[in-house]
């Protein structure tokens, strides 16, 4: 069952393009969210890949894609 707040915690992943010159871009974005209030877990699920867990009164999908884009 779900408990209170829980709706408040987001689960996404977020794709990479794979022509980038770091090949493992999903675990480096993975280490700069941790250092990010909000984020719960950030994970490489592959090289291309990032699973990212976040609580949404804290940050949204659209600010950490933001700080994504903007770190290249």
């Amino acid at each position: 069952m779900e408990q209170e707040g829980d709706s408040l915690k987001k689960r996404r992943e977020i794709a990479f393009c794979t022509l980038h010159p770091d090949s493992n871009q999903a675990g480096s974005a993975a280490g700069m969210l941790l250092e990010m209030e909000g984020i719960v877990h950030a994970t490489a699920l592959n090289d291309a890949t990032l699973e990212v867990h976040y609580h949404l009164l804290v940050i949204t999908l659209a600010d950490i894609e933001l700080l994504l884009e903007s770190k290249g």
